[in-house]
């Protein structure tokens, strides 16, 4: 077991020039401006979208500065400089958390990732795909079909 890094072993300002390493992946993981103003436009209620200080977007915003935070925090706690890039680098391999851990971070890449898509597919969807097929009440149930099929 790795004991867990205690005050003075380490630094508690790290280099100034990995800023912008941070920063980049901060806002590669809280922010997709072209979704956000899409899944906006889509929303039967756009108002709770942005509605102070308790609205979707906020609430979004500061869950995952929370989980990003704390996981880093404890990260650094537990590992001190030789925390790697990605904390799952620094838990043993073989230990049965460690693959539980991983799956999940595999599970959330999985199935997080397609939402950096939604605005090229519904590009696509509305100008070059939809306007194809039959739209009739009888054939709304197809239109859905192709419709997630594509999603």
């Amino acid at each position: 077991s790795h004991p867990i890094v205690r005050e003075g072993q380490t630094e508690l300002i790290g280099n100034f020039f990995d800023i912008p390493k941070y920063m980049g992946t901060f806002l590669f993981a809280a922010l997709g401006f072209g979704v956000l103003l899409a899944v906006e436009d889509e929303m039967k209620t756009p108002a709770a979208y942005r509605k102070n200080p308790f609205g979707i977007l906020n609430m979004g915003f500061a869950s995952i500065t929370i989980i990003y935070l704390s996981v880093g925090v404890l990260g650094y706690w537990k590992y001190g400089q030789e925390t790697l890039g990605s904390i799952t680098l620094n838990i043993p391999e073989h230990d049965n958390i460690a693959v539980i851990v991983r799956l999940i971070f595999a599970g959330v890449i999985l199935f997080s990732y397609p939402i950096h898509f939604y605005v090229s597919i519904y590009i696509l969807w509305t100008n070059y795909i939809r306007w194809r097929f039959d739209t009739s009440d009888s054939q709304k149930n197809k239109l859905n079909v192709y419709q997630i099929i594509i999603r």
